[in-house]
């Protein structure tokens, strides 16, 4: 919501508030509403009535307009469609699956794992740090190669591409046997 929306928001709820209270009042009898309605009955001061119900309903359709022109906070997701409706599958689940496969490949920790869709294609980038005795180009190729194949058939989503960014290396320490 916009700041201008929270304030007429807030504005509007105090008013409510205060007609909501009135109202428990007429009821309780704490109020005379009769009393209440003489000072309505002002001759000098309609317009002032005119101007509050009119900011009133200027303010309901203010609230009704950005509501109907939110935009879904939904998570960024796919769209699969199956005999029986549409799948979505988010991009938190992407990355997720991801990050369970690199856990399976030694020498391989990830740190960052980004999904993106540019074009109706799924891209997926890894940021890993990797021990310091293993051949980076191999080991990078192969998580590629067993990322995609894996969320390809968990998911069924098609991955355009999979990058992999060594970030750093591991400092894990090899106890010496002696």
């Amino acid at each position: 919501m916009k700041l201008v929306d929270k304030t007429l928001l807030m504005i509007f709820i105090i008013i409510i508030m205060a007609l909501s209270i009135l109202f428990i009042g007429f009821g309780f009898n704490l109020v005379d509403p009769y009393k209440f309605i003489k000072i309505f009955q002002l001759k000098g001061q309609s317009y002032v009535y005119s101007v509050a119900g009119i900011l009133l309903i200027i303010a309901c359709i203010i609230f009704i307009m950005s509501e109907l022109n939110k935009k879904s906070d939904s998570v960024a997701s796919i769209i699969l469609t199956s005999n029986y409706g549409n799948i979505s599958v988010s991009f938190n689940t992407i990355a997720n699956l991801v990050e369970k496969k690199a856990r399976t490949h030694d020498g391989i920790n990830t740190q960052k794992i980004y999904v993106s869709k540019v074009n109706e294609k799924i891209s997926i980038s890894i940021d890993v740090t990797v021990s310091p005795d293993v051949n980076i180009p191999e080991v990078a190729e192969k998580l590629q190669k067993d990322v995609k194949s894996y969320i390809e058939n968990t998911t069924a989503v098609y991955i355009d591409s999979v990058k992999v960014n060594v970030v750093n290396l591991s400092s894990t320490l090899k106890m010496r046997v002696e």
